[in-house]
């Protein structure tokens, strides 16, 4: 008896897994894999003081940084 229960169960857990995943849609659709084929352009590189470092890359690494060691402050310098 017991194992016609735990059969059963596991059948309807499978069964309503599989009703469960064929619902639910994919979250990106995605059309093309093959660079070549896509539509869109990579995102826009601004750089407004022409110095070849785009103004994103300045933004994020352009503060010094301080680390502390047992033997003293180290600064490293950003952009």
């Amino acid at each position: 008896m017991r194992r016609k229960q735990t059969a059963f169960l596991v059948t309807l857990l499978i069964m309503s897994s599989l009703i469960f995943v064929s619902q639910t849609r994919p979250q990106a659709p995605v059309s093309s894999i093959d660079p070549g084929d896509t539509t869109g352009e990579g995102p826009m590189a601004v750089d407004q003081d022409e110095d070849m470092i785009p103004d994103i890359h300045e933004v994020i690494f352009g503060e010094s940084r301080n680390i502390e060691t047992p033997f003293g402050v180290i600064v490293i310098d950003g952009l």
